[in-house]
């Protein structure tokens, strides 16, 4: 038989809304994806974490935050939440299941904000929180694998624009701009990303390319290969220039097309363009 540990918080009466914001942070996305990425057994073989890997979580005080007065004041608001949460929740017929999310996305905004959490940040623990551990170790009880579950088109176009936006960053103030839209097919198991280079004079609209009928498309990226494939399988995962557009195929399952994902190919991308060299060039 397997035991069972508790453990809780304690301090003195005068520091009860930094003890309650230490709780609420610890129950947050941002304290997940920290102790999910640092902890020795999470992931491999229990979702446990070690006393003294919590110990390790991240945790200034306001007086050490760059904006210390504006720290206090979320600490307080997010003890104000808390309270008023608990206290709604203990009414006859209360909605607590409801009482406990409304509470959770305003405190999950405030934290964010006391750690300082840029955007790109946010998309990076989302994924994790969201998709990548609640892939790990299935059950019976939860057969799903979010990552392996194919994506959906909001996905997808999420993705380029991710992808567009973080390439176009990083092209600021330069002539030229990345657009792009994407297609995919359940029963191919694949999915496309079309980025076309345009003019910033030009009007913003997406590559010219109809994706509609897949099959088609798949056929047009193939032509304009110096290879030639035998089977749509072996395309999978290709990063493919041709003339003033980049196309990337990829399979349909949600990991491939992730703000993690967008992250990292926008980062193999610009990678492969600055080591690109000219034919006939020295």
């Amino acid at each position: 038989m397997g035991t069972t540990s508790l453990r809780g918080i304690c301090g003195p009466k005068e520091d009860r809304d930094l003890l309650i914001f230490l709780a609420a942070f610890l129950d947050s996305s941002l304290a997940r994806y920290f102790l999910f990425q640092t902890s020795s057994n999470w992931g491999i073989l229990r979702p446990e974490v070690h006393v003294e890997e919590l110990l390790r979580l991240p945790f200034p005080l306001p007086d050490a935050c760059p904006d210390p007065q504006r720290a206090s004041e979320i600490v307080r608001e997010v003890s104000r939440i808390v309270t008023a949460a608990a206290t709604a929740a203990a009414e006859p017929l209360a909605d607590r299941d409801g009482l406990v999310r409304g509470a959770r996305l305003e405190i999950e905004r405030l934290v964010d904000e006391y750690f300082d959490i840029l955007a790109l940040e946010k998309a990076l623990i989302d994924d994790t929180v969201q998709i990548t551990i609640p892939s790990v170790q299935p059950n019976r009880t939860r057969p799903a694998v979010p990552t392996i579950n194919p994506s959906q088109q909001r996905q997808r176009d999420d993705y380029t624009r991710c992808l567009c936006e973080t390439l176009n960053g990083w092209a600021k103030n330069g002539p030229f701009v990345v657009r792009g839209r994407s297609s995919a097919s359940e029963q191919l198991g694949i999915g496309v990303a079309v980025l076309q280079k345009t003019r910033n004079v030009e009007s913003a609209t997406e590559p010219g390319d109809d994706l509609s009928d897949l099959l088609a498309a798949l056929q047009r990226l193939r032509t304009a290969t110096s290879h030639k494939f035998n089977t749509l399988e072996i395309i999978r995962g290709a990063k493919v220039f041709d003339q003033d557009r980049l196309y990337l195929v990829k399979p349909i399952a949600q990991r491939f097309w992730t703000q993690t994902a967008a992250l990292n190919d926008a980062d193999e991308i610009a990678g492969t363009i600055l080591m690109y060299t000219p034919q006939g060039a020295a």
